[in-house]
């Protein structure tokens, strides 16, 4: 029995420089899903489109995260 898992990665600031560089990394490796979060959604999925169709965008302000 082979079974293959996908991971999950959350990236908090994936539309940024580093965290797009990363994601693209990770995309290629075809093993993960990606979300991307930030505080512009629409800057989220607009760069979660360039890099593929497992990779989605969300809205992530960690300002507002409660314990």
């Amino acid at each position: 029995m082979n079974t293959t898992h996908t991971k999950a990665i959350l990236i908090i600031g994936g539309y940024g420089k580093v965290g797009k560089l990363i994601a693209s990394q990770l995309v290629k490796t075809n093993r993960y899903t990606i979300t991307l979060a930030g505080r512009n959604k629409e800057k989220a999925n607009n760069t979660a489109r360039q890099l593929g169709r497992q990779v989605t965008g969300v809205h992530f302000d960690i300002a507002h995260f409660k314990k």
